[in-house]
């Protein structure tokens, strides 16, 4: 199973144009963005985020992706600008569906994240957000994200 999970997300290398759209607590947000998607030392994906939100600071994110054999899940590990660390854990759904979610605190509160990344082609793909605080939904995004880059054929080789 663990190469079979890490080549579904090894569709995440290349260079990526981010279009979002949702609300966050009833406000509208919307925005552009990029990210660049590499393979990571040590096995795994980085994907690096840069999001301009529109009447907000420009937002970064890092999310190393990989895949625990041991527990048989995708972490997603998130540091953002924002100043949030989050370990997302789950698991494919299908060959093109990734669900992972986080709990913690924030605000004091208890929030989860509900991430679901849907691949529809070898140039896109759709990542809908849902982070609610003690139950309640608080906030909703749908990203839309389009390859800028040329497909690659074959992984590259990472000296070891």
């Amino acid at each position: 199973m663990t190469a079979r999970s890490m080549e579904k997300l090894e569709r995440l290398l290349g260079e990526w144009r981010i279009e979002v759209e949702g609300a966050t607590e009833g406000e509208p947000v919307r925005g552009t963005g990029t990210a660049k998607g590499e393979e990571a030392a040590g096995g795994g994906i980085l994907l690096n985020v840069v999001l301009e939100l529109e009447g907000q600071e420009l937002y970064w994110e890092t999310n190393l992706f990989a895949y625990s054999e041991e527990e048989e899940k995708v972490h997603q590990f998130t540091v953002g600008s924002y100043g949030q660390v989050h370990d997302h854990v789950g698991g494919w759904r299908s060959d093109d569906v990734l669900y992972v979610e986080w709990s913690g605190i924030s605000g004091g509160k208890p929030i989860t994240e509900k991430v679901r990344y849907e691949w529809k082609g070898p140039n896109s793909f759709e990542v809908q957000e849902t982070d609610s605080i003690g139950g309640k939904v608080v906030s909703t995004y749908v990203y839309r994200v389009t390859r800028t880059s040329p497909l690659l054929e074959e992984p590259m080789a990472v000296p070891t």
